[in-house]
């Protein structure tokens, strides 16, 4: 379950937490509610902490809200309210995230011609940039990339560096020029990738028969 997800819960679990209940600590899990209440209270933890994104999260405010949220008398927010600050802040996080991997489209795009263009049984050519020293994905993996993408001519079609934010995505689900290039390449590592028509489209044959060209950098491969 994804953070937001993990937050969805948690706000709906506060409609559910009576502010009267101010029970002992329990050593010992007697009753099936007691199991219920102590389930529900760890997975809401344990998705608060994906990522660390609320590691600084104050519990005792959390847990005043927790208490307080039945009582619109005394409640420091509305419900209109919550919506709002959760996006802003979960915004921020990501683009806290994203500049580290901002990069200089001019820089990103450079490729010294002079490096020796490889061909794969497949008809896919490609260029090491830059070797990467990490591990290699599988078919199954998901990966995050920065790409550019572009036509024989240069025209543009898709671009993560443009867009300023890498992208995700498993590549069993991408088309087979990605799914055999990302293979070779290990964390780290920049290739260039010319792309045959016939490993560009997964299920559409291509009307113009033309390579399409991708500049790649394999970030990282994402552990779920």
């Amino acid at each position: 379950m994804n953070i937001i997800k993990g937050l969805a819960l948690g706000l709906a679990v506060t409609g559910m937490v009576s502010c009267n209940q101010q029970a002992a600590k329990k050593t010992k899990l007697e009753t099936e509610m007691d199991s219920v209440s102590y389930a529900l209270g760890a997975y809401i933890n344990a998705n608060f902490k994906v990522s660390e994104d609320f590691k600084d999260l104050d519990l005792a405010v959390f847990n005043q809200a927790l208490q307080e949220s039945q009582d619109t008398a005394t409640t420091l927010l509305d419900q209109k309210d919550l919506a709002p600050i959760l996006i802003a802040y979960t915004k921020k996080i990501a683009e806290a995230k994203n500049a580290k991997y901002k990069r200089d489209l001019g820089d990103f795009t450079k490729v010294d011609e002079s490096i020796a263009i490889e061909t794969t049984e497949s008809g896919l050519k490609y260029q090491v940039i830059k070797e990467g020293s990490g591990e290699k994905p599988l078919a199954t993996s998901t990966v995050k990339v920065h790409y550019h993408g572009t036509t024989p001519d240069g025209e543009v079609f898709d671009s993560s560096v443009e867009r300023g934010a890498p992208a995700e995505f498993p590549l069993n689900r991408v088309i087979p020029g990605w799914t055999e290039g990302l293979q070779l390449m290990s964390v780290g590592s920049k290739y260039k990738l010319i792309v045959p028509a016939d490993l560009a489209y997964k299920d559409q044959k291509p009307s113009n028969g033309d390579d399409i060209i991708f500049i790649v950098e394999l970030l990282d491969i994402v552990k779920k």
